[in-house]
């Protein structure tokens, strides 16, 4: 009840904007638990179609599904923070981010680096990271982060939101699996979603590959035009939910 606050105390209005369920599917005991704290709620959007199917058999309204927060900040506001970076960054390198620890995923990023003759620079996060040889940026913060990402050639990862911010600064980027698909907790069908709504299906490796193929580049000319779509759509949506209007489903 914390996390949904849920508390008769809390009379104001409640809003869910792009929550992630985070799972494949929810126990009988939990969906009578979520769907009583969910009715507090006036507004409710989530971030996958994967999570508005699990919780259009517990709302009476189903769920707006719309694109997570960070899409909602124009490119120049994150690139102006970008630009606070301190860090030398050189323009030719391959950036690879990973949170989670798997070996076969570091050989295919340093294979794919060395085949491009080109740098490895590592924002490390998990215990394997900091054991690749590559250019490591171990105090990195946001704006870092940013510019290291809005500087790279290509960038390789298994974090959604570094995804995200390639698709906000029009990067080349190539993202893994990070869980096992039959895991209970995969966290996989928020990256999917996202990929297939912009039809970049193919950049998205299996969990444990140890190779990345050959791949035509993104034409950002068509994904933006689709992402813009869906980040307008967003926007509305949300505005009318602060404005208390009626939002048709």
């Amino acid at each position: 009840k914390f996390y949904y606050a849920d508390f008769p105390q809390i009379t104001t209005k409640k809003i869910s904007y792009a929550p992630s369920l985070g799972v494949n599917s929810i126990s009988d005991k939990n969906k009578k638990l979520m769907k009583e704290s969910l009715a507090t709620f006036d507004y409710i959007s989530v971030r996958e179609n994967s999570g508005a199917e699990i919780l259009k058999n517990i709302l009476e309204i189903p769920p707006q599904v719309v694109v997570d927060p960070t899409l909602l900040l124009k490119k120049e506001c994150w690139t102006r923070i970008a630009l606070e970076s301190k860090n030398g960054v050189e323009s030719n390198y391959v950036l690879g981010v990973f949170l989670t620890d798997n070996i076969q995923h570091w050989h295919a990023t340093k294979a794919f680096a060395k085949s491009k003759g080109m740098q490895l620079a590592i924002v490390p996060y998990s215990g394997l990271s900091y054991m690749q040889t590559g250019k490591r940026y171990l105090e990195a913060g946001l704006e870092d982060v940013l510019a290291l990402i809005k500087n790279a050639k290509y960038v390789v990862t298994d974090s959604f939101h570094i995804s995200v911010f390639s698709l906000i600064f029009q990067r080349q980027f190539i993202i893994f699996q990070r869980f096992k698909e039959n895991k209970y907790s995969s966290q996989n069908s928020r990256i999917i979603n996202l990929l297939k709504m912009l039809n970049l299906d193919k950049r998205l490796l299996s969990y444990g590959s140890n190779k990345i193929p050959n791949m035509q580049n993104i034409d950002y000319k068509e994904t933006d035009v689709i992402l813009q779509d869906k980040i307008k759509e967003s926007e509305e949506w949300l505005w009318k939910a602060i404005g208390g209007e009626t939002i048709e489903m």
